[in-house]
């Protein structure tokens, strides 16, 4: 699509991308219910039941009205807004982490082999001895009347 209308095909990806995000949140305004106690797909049980988890969780009942200062209070004094804030910014850190230590490594001039050596978790540098010790002791420790080759025929150490 490079090209197309005279857009670069990066900014293709863009607009397909944004141009399916749009359409599925123009479906969920219809399809997602806006409060338990009018869903009608629950059964009158399930919505007794949404609705006194709502009640409890958030201390206000699912049929109330307020404004948008009122919603803006109960959202700030949650805890649980505060942690899944927490949660979002240190996931997001991490993310940054992970996405560019390679290129900042490989600014103090290992080759590309090193620089993905010093960046790999050590769980996946453990040597062959460590992964046939690991495999000999979970096929020793595991409880199960099947024999080796049943249990694990493709993780099983060789005979030699």
């Amino acid at each position: 699509m490079n090209g197309l209308n005279g857009l670069q095909s990066w900014r293709w990806l863009f607009i397909i991308e944004a141009a399916v995000t749009v359409f599925i949140a123009i479906c969920a305004m219809f399809i997602l219910p806006d409060y338990p106690h009018s869903t009608r797909s629950f059964t009158p049980l399930e919505r007794a039941i949404a609705v006194n988890r709502m009640r409890h969780s958030s201390g206000a009942k699912d049929e109330e009205r307020g404004s948008p200062i009122q919603g803006l209070r109960v959202a700030v004094t949650d805890y649980k807004t505060w942690l899944l804030a927490l949660i979002i910014i240190t996931k997001t850190s991490a993310g940054v982490v992970t996405s560019f230590i390679p290129t900042v490594i490989n600014t103090f001039g290992y080759s590309k082999v090193i620089t993905l050596l010093l960046v790999a978790p050590v769980s996946t540098l453990i040597t062959k001895k460590q992964h046939h010790e690991f495999i000999t002791n979970f096929i020793h420790y595991s409880h199960t009347s099947l024999p080796q080759s049943q249990l694990l025929p493709s993780l099983t150490p060789p005979t030699s």
